[in-house]
């Protein structure tokens, strides 16, 4: 909040009718319903994760940038395994965090990623945010780069497909993240797009 405490406290003078007031309680008790709601239902998504796909789980959040809660979002998205996607190129389409390019007559056009799992893509473009800006070389090196030539939420986009490729590695191979694989991964993803 841009306010500060005391002129919060001086907007709070003034009369509080009977209206008012009830339309607080009911928000607040409705608030409150919503809260222990999703409390439950978070609890519920952990346990099951914790039964069914906890080395996966363990896995995926050794990425930069891939806390609980994103693991959360690609094991209930894509599943603990990618085998039905061919490539890591046709996950990052339906993921629509495949880099677009479009060119007329020569001339470099501006693109944008289309749509796709709405779900998954924000999880990854947060992901991405907190990996480029995170002390990883790999990802670090890949924001940097990408962001010196122009905007930034081209950086995390960039930074997103980077996670997106990793996961395909990590559950096709069944391995844990490790810096020196993701600085080659960029000449790995080269050689399978040409």
């Amino acid at each position: 909040m841009r306010a500060t405490p005391t002129e919060i406290v001086e907007a709070m003078e003034g009369k509080l009718s009977v209206q008012d007031a009830w339309l607080l309680r009911e928000s607040f008790e409705e608030l409150t319903f919503y809260e222990e709601k999703l409390l439950r239902i978070s609890r519920e998504i952990d346990q099951y994760i914790e039964h069914h796909f906890k080395e996966m789980n363990e896995k995926l959040q050794s990425i930069p940038g891939v806390s609980k809660e994103v693991s959360d979002v690609v094991l209930g998205e894509i599943g603990p395994t990618v085998e039905a996607f061919k490539t890591s190129a046709h996950l990052a389409s339906w993921a629509s965090l495949a880099p677009g390019s479009y060119e007329s007559a020569g001339k470099s056009k501006s693109s944008h990623i289309t749509q796709g799992n709405k779900y998954l893509k924000t999880a990854l473009v947060i992901a991405g945010g907190i990996a480029g800006k995170s002390h990883d070389e790999a990802f670090n090196n890949l924001y940097t780069r990408v962001s010196s030539k122009g905007s930034k939420m081209k950086a995390i986009i960039a930074c997103a497909h980077k996670i997106l490729r990793i996961i395909f590695k990590i559950e096709t191979d069944q391995v844990f993240y490790e810096t020196k694989r993701a600085l080659g991964l960029r000449q790995q993803y080269k050689c399978q797009t040409n």
